[in-house]
């Protein structure tokens, strides 16, 4: 049967899923990217001993100084999450990111904002610049409309850090200077919407360190180890992490696990897969599980876990049943020799950054039929020209 001959009656089948309040709510800080003038301190600046905030009240600020950009190793896609700076006074502070394209650092057309972060409201805390007890440090989220931007970067891209301030609000250290080259516009040099040149060119510049960082994570979905004897390829799309192209061949009938790691606080993975049966006997059914560990190592999950299928599609087999909220069975027809199944799988995630699990899956065959090892191939490929994709689910 081929698979155009067998899409006409699919299964489907969506889990009855435990309540998502169990899902774990204290998130694992993945790796997070820094990147502005005060980078290296990450989330815990200072005023860094300096005298005050800049004495220009609305002012448009990036640097381009290699230590304080960050420049992409390969096509890729980011989530950007904190911002971070030492306040003097109070009033609203609008952060955003910029690509730079190498020119002149004082020309506004050297930059193309591709995300401006919802302001940040800072607490006046006293009417004279400098020092002050009342001076602290901020942490904020990297919004947009509330919600984390996921931006796309290309190879070579040099990403910036910058702000807007109308008021008198982020310090001047005396650390060794990071801030030249610097681009300093004296008013609102933010374009109306993004993406977007700044509209301003820069009207001085000085080599002192702003104490001030944007933070993000790289979003990736990785096969990070594998067990069983079938050898195993797989690639991602740089643009779409969870779009994991995934090429197995068993060399026998035993279970082959697969270790996936994603990044970025996902919480749903799409896994779409096309099997492929070179062998001379015919599968019966199919299994997929979910857990953790590999080999003999391997645990399936258990309720609460935060790990679970939401639902599973095959184009071949019409029954699909749940054995678990972390077990799918595909039965009631077979995959004969040289045809394919198409399945499409949403596994429900915990959302911490990094999230490791183990996808572990299996044919059966008749009892009379279970085939030599040499003579056993499997081919899966997972995601390709199917279109992986991540549906962010809100917890209850």
């Amino acid at each position: 049967m081929s698979m155009r001959e067998s899409c006409s009656r699919c299964g489907v089948v969506v889990l009855a899923l435990v309540a998502l309040a169990a899902f774990a709510t204290s998130q694992v800080q993945g790796a997070t990217v820094y990147i502005g003038d005060a980078a290296t301190q990450g989330k815990t600046l200072t005023s860094g001993g300096g005298p005050r905030a800049d004495t220009v009240q609305n002012l448009t600020y990036v640097s381009t100084h290699p230590t304080n950009v960050y420049v992409a190793s390969s096509a890729q896609q980011i989530k950007l999450t904190e911002v971070n700076f030492f306040a003097d006074q109070g009033g609203n502070l609008i952060p955003y990111v910029a690509l730079y394209n190498g020119g002149n650092n004082q020309l506004g057309s050297s930059y193309t904002v591709i995300a401006k972060g919802d302001p940040i409201v800072v607490v006046p805390q006293e009417p004279p610049l400098g020092p002050d007890p009342t001076d602290h440090l901020v942490n904020a989220l990297f919004a947009v409309g509330g919600a984390n931007p996921v931006l796309n970067l290309n190879a070579g891209d040099v990403l910036a850090a910058g702000w807007q301030q109308d008021n008198n609000i982020v310090y001047i250290s005396n650390l060794p200077g990071s801030g030249v080259p610097e681009y300093i516009a004296s008013g609102l040099a933010l374009p109306a919407s993004v993406p977007g040149t700044l509209t301003m060119n820069s009207n001085y510049s000085f080599n002192r360190t702003m104490q001030f960082n944007i933070g993000f994570v790289v979003n990736s979905t990785k096969v990070t180890g594998d067990s069983g004897n079938w050898d195993i390829e797989w690639s991602v799309d740089p643009f779409s992490p969870t779009r994991l192209t995934v090429a197995k061949v068993a060399n026998d009938a035993g279970p082959f696990d697969m270790e996936i790691t994603v990044t970025g606080g996902l919480t749903s993975l799409n896994i779409d897969e096309t099997v492929l049966n070179p062998s001379m006997v015919d599968w019966t059914d199919y299994h997929v599980q979910l857990g953790t560990g590999l080999g003999a190592d391997f645990v399936p999950s258990s309720p609460g876990d935060g790990l679970s299928f939401f639902s599973g599609l095959s184009s071949t087999f019409p029954t699909v049943t749940a054995v678990s909220e972390d077990e799918l069975a595909f039965s009631g027809s077979v995959v004969g020799p040289l045809n394919s199944d198409l399945q499409q799988l949403q596994v429900l995630l915990a959302g911490e950054d990094p999230f490791t699990f183990t996808l572990r899956q299996w044919p059966t065959f008749p009892a009379s039929d279970v085939p030599e090892p040499a003579t056993m191939a499997l081919l899966t490929l997972g995601a390709a020209g199917i279109g992986g994709y991540v549906r962010r689910r809100t917890r209850r």
